[in-house]
């Protein structure tokens, strides 16, 4: 077993647990979170592979048809997860609005196609077997490169979507895709340098686990949302009422005033004290009228701030 064994199974106790942490509470399910569940279960299912194919070299050697198949499988994984990976890129590419699931619909159909012809590809042509100067196995040849050459043409595609949408989406979402082609480079330099350290299944394992912590979890998102408007309910409430509460009690004072008045007693003979109760009358009527007022005006300000609105989340 070599030193990429081990790294593997580093790979494979936190993929594990990424899993547990992942579906261990439910969420609601956007494009992106199938999408991520995909690319979660491709990467253990390569590393499950790429371990058989290391830790039992040694015993599959004498069975060439298993040993071929489970490298080929191995290889179509790596094919599986690029594509998968693309895919979310273009996803996270995407405005939200009501085309967005429909264009990523589009690009799995395209995509998957071009993976399944792909996988054909990697069942059909042969698979070398090479060794170095330190007797480390690796494998290669036509079936390799053929995964080699659709990986370049899709971490292509993949920066294709980066230029032309990070300043609209914003970085946090293509961090992964930044983080893949970075450490890719590097990986592939090491690889050249020493071919039987095999690095790529370690680092899809790694950027999956880096996925994780750019996601949106719509949990939360909701629960903020649902705060924030409830927050706002409350104080429009609050302040309604306060509102109403004052013009309440002008109300019952104006009615109260114009009721003692309409019981009052005038005696309409002394001038003097009937223009002084017109002029109560005037200013009890001017009240009420403005209490009225204040009351049309508070209903009409609270009808017109409730409107349903559409918007992306």
């Amino acid at each position: 077993m070599n030193s990429s064994a081990y790294i593997a199974i580093a790979s494979l106790f936190y993929t594990i647990l990424l899993l547990i942490v992942f579906f261990y509470k439910k969420r609601v399910l956007f494009i992106e979170n199938k999408i991520y569940i995909g690319i979660m279960i491709t990467t253990l299912i390569s590393i499950i592979f790429f371990l058989i194919s290391s830790i039992f070299s040694n015993l599959l050697v004498h069975y060439p048809i298993y040993n071929e198949l489970i490298l080929k499988l191995y290889t179509m994984s790596l094919a599986v997860w690029i594509t998968a990976f693309t895919i979310y890129t273009y996803s996270a590419s995407q405005k939200e609005n009501e085309k967005k699931i429909n264009k990523v619909n589009k690009c799995i159909k395209i995509l998957g196609t071009i993976a399944i012809i792909t996988s054909i590809l990697v069942f059909i042509l042969p698979v070398e077997y090479l060794s170095n100067t330190s007797n480390e196995y690796y494998i290669g040849g036509p079936c390799v490169n053929v995964i080699y050459l659709y990986s370049l043409i899709l971490i292509l595609l993949n920066i294709y979507f980066l230029i032309r949408n990070i300043k609209t989406i914003g970085l946090k979402k293509f961090l992964p895709l930044i983080t893949f082609i970075t450490l890719g480079i590097i990986t592939i330099y090491i690889t050249l340098k020493v071919p039987g350290l095999l690095l790529i299944t370690p680092l899809e394992a790694f950027i999956t686990f880096l996925m994780y912590f750019t996601i949106e979890n719509p949990d939360l998102n909701m629960l903020k949302e649902l705060n924030y408007q409830r927050e706002q309910v409350e104080t429009s409430k609050n302040i309604s009422n306060k509102v109403i509460n004052t013009i309440s009690d002008s109300l019952s004072t104006s009615v109260n005033k114009l009721n003692t008045f309409g019981q009052k007693k005038i005696n309409y003979e002394d001038k003097e004290e009937l223009t002084k109760e017109i002029t109560g009358m005037q200013k009890f009527s001017l009240e009420f009228v403005s209490s009225i007022n204040s009351l049309l005006e508070l209903s009409k300000t609270q009808s017109e701030g409730f409107i349903v609105q559409n918007s992306n989340y």
